[in-house]
C-alpha cells in the first residue's frame, strides 16, 4: 500500500469530520463517505475483486438498536431513514464514531510501519504483506452490529 494513499485517506477522514460536525442528521452522508473509505483502502490492498466483495458486505450491513433485549429499530444501509428518532440517531452516530476511530488507528499503525520499513536497505514483500493483512483484518472486523 502506498504511503501517499494512506495520507490521502487520512485527509478524507478529517474532511468528513469537519463537514459533518456533531449533527446526527448527517448520518447518511457519514455512512456513504465511510463506506467509500473502506472501499478505497481495500482496493489499494487487494485490487478490484476483494474491494467488490467488501462493498457487497457493506451493502448488507444493518444496525440494530435494542432496548432491554427488545429490538426497537433496525436501520438498513440502503434505507437509512431515521425520522425523528433521536435515540436511534445518537446510537448510530456513536457506532460510526467507534468505527472511524478504529479505522484511523489501523491507518496510523500502517503508516508508521511503512515509514520504518522504508528506511531499510531492502524491504521484503512479506513485511508489506503483513502490514496489509493487519489493515485488512481490522477492516473486515469492522462490521457494525
Amino acid at each position: 500500500m502506498d504511503i501517499n494513499r494512506i495520507k490521502q485517506i487520512d485527509r478524507k477522514i478529517d474532511e468528513m469530520h469537519q463537514t459533518l460536525g456533531d449533527s446526527p442528521n448527517a448520518m447518511v452522508n457519514f455512512q456513504a463517505v465511510y463506506n467509500d473509505m473502506k472501499y478505497l483502502i481495500m482496493m489499494a490492498l487487494d485490487g478490484q475483486k476483494e474491494a467488490n466483495k467488501l462493498r457487497t458486505k457493506i451493502g448488507r450491513m444493518k444496525i440494530t438498536i435494542k432496548k432491554k433485549d427488545h429490538v426497537i429499530r433496525t436501520i438498513d444501509h440502503h434505507n437509512n431513514r431515521l425520522g425523528n428518532d433521536n435515540r436511534a440517531k445518537t446510537t448510530v452516530l456513536e457506532k460510526f464514531r467507534e468505527e472511524n476511530k478504529r479505522l484511523r488507528e489501523a491507518l496510523e499503525s500502517a503508516q508508521s510501519q511503512l515509514i520504518s520499513i522504508r528506511g531499510l536497505d531492502k524491504v521484503h514483500d512479506s513485511e508489506i504483506t503483513g502490514i496489509c493483512a493487519e489493515i485488512r483484518k481490522t477492516l473486515e472486523g469492522g462490521e457494525i452490529k
